[in-house]
């Protein structure tokens, strides 16, 4: 009897998992929107781009080998349909997981962003991973390396907005490489395998600041951050791989974005002097920046530009007091 009953309760247990597991793995897809056409499971290949500007961009140490995630959106369009709309959506850390079944009579969009870890690392929270990879329900994101089926809900791709990095900050240009792509009108009817092209949206700083003949100077940049260097210190020497904004724009060809760079020097007598300067950084372009205030007055800025075949580009900022 106790047998018989132990029985019972297993096998109800395991129709309950495998209910909550359809649950998840469908979540917002009626028995209507899946169609009757044969499915087929298909894997999803990612291309990462390579250019000429690899060398010079992540050289000495700027690139190492982060973690990366990969937030992917798929949208179907049913036949005869004139527009797609949302099927799934998922975030994975391993590539080769990357597999979803999908209907033969249909086409399939395909949406994805991978985000590599740099200094910054994307925010996990107890919930789940944060921007970029909160969903349209504002909700974040586990990786499970799974598919999850919605009509409803997808990543809000491409981001647009600030990324949460490690000690769940915001910035407008964290420390990492975002790339991002999209495929569209895939047919799994005569392949098993999607082949999506991402493209790099980063682009590199390297910036030195001489140390002032006195006080203190302060200098911010990219909205978010901000060097302090004293007359005591040696000077600051730092570079590193910052992702664009604006993901889908920034990674065509050519595209620049350009950035106030806010120099304010306190004396040692307390007379502030302030200068305001504007440097365009581009894309997959190593960007050298030297910062150094010297003697005497008037106050003028001088800009020397020198470009490397569009890998590295070399400013120099002086500042005289």
């Amino acid at each position: 009897m106790k047998k018989t009953i132990y029985t019972l309760l297993s096998v109800a247990m395991a129709v309950c998992f495998a209910s909550c597991g359809k649950a998840i793995l469908e979540e917002g897809i009626g028995k209507e929107n899946q169609g009757k056409g044969k499915m087929k499971t298909v894997s999803v290949r990612i291309n990462e781009e390579i250019t000429t500007s690899e060398t010079p961009l992540f050289a000495n140490g700027t690139r190492g080998a982060g973690k990366k995630l990969y937030g992917i959106n798929v949208f179907q369009k049913k036949a005869n349909g004139k527009s797609y709309t949302k099927y799934a959506y998922g975030l994975f850390d391993d590539p080769s997981k990357i597999k979803i079944a999908l209907n033969e009579d249909c086409l399939y969009r395909f949406e994805c962003l991978i985000v590599e870890e740099g200094e910054d690392g994307v925010y996990l929270s107890i919930d789940g991973y944060m921007e970029p990879f909160v969903k349209t329900n504002k909700k974040p994101t586990k990786a499970d390396n799974l598919f999850v089926k919605s009509s409803s809900v997808s990543f809000a791709f491409p981001p647009q907005g600030k990324t949460t990095v490690t000690g769940n900050k915001q910035v407008w240009c964290p420390k990492l490489i975002k790339q991002y792509g999209t495929l569209s009108d895939f047919t799994p009817k005569t392949t098993d395998a999607v082949s999506l092209k991402v493209k790099r949206a980063v682009f590199g700083l390297h910036l030195t600041i001489a140390p002032p003949e006195e006080g203190t100077l302060e200098v911010s940049y990219l909205d978010d951050y901000k060097e302090t260097i004293k007359a005591s210190d040696t000077t600051f020497d730092h570079q590193a791989i910052y992702s664009f904004t604006q993901t889908d724009k920034a990674t065509e060809d050519g595209y620049s974005g350009k950035f106030n760079f806010v120099l304010k020097w306190t004396k040692g007598d307390g007379t502030i002097k302030t200068e305001t300067k504007g440097f365009v950084l581009k894309r997959n372009v190593m960007t050298n920046i030297k910062i150094v205030i010297k003697s005497p007055d008037p106050s003028t800025v001088s800009i020397e530009e020198e470009t490397d075949e569009m890998s590295n580009e070399n400013m120099e900022w002086t500042i005289k007091a």
